[in-house]
């Protein structure tokens, strides 16, 4: 009795082992496809590596030129009202 309802029960599971078997030989394909794509992307991400640190002291540079920009227009600021404060 526990043999026939363990069979009965492999029976119908065996489809569903099916579907697993199928789903991961196709994982396993996409998987593989994807494999060039994934080179490429790490290749082009190092590649990029030095462009991006580039743009970032530029970045940086330009933050602090702006910032020198604008402390000298206070100082500038701050000439032009003392000039007009001094009686000629």
């Amino acid at each position: 009795m526990l043999t026939r309802e363990f069979s009965t029960v492999t029976r119908e599971f065996r489809p569903f082992t099916r579907e697993i078997w199928t789903f991961t030989r196709e994982f396993s394909t996409v998987t593989r496809e994807f494999r060039p794509f994934t080179r490429k992307f790490q290749t082009f991400t190092r590649e990029f590596q030095p462009f991006t640190r580039e743009f970032s002291t530029v970045t940086r540079e330009f933050t602090t030129f702006t910032r020198e920009i604008t402390n000298q227009g206070y100082i500038l600021d701050f000439y032009i009202a003392l000039y007009k404060a001094i009686p000629w």
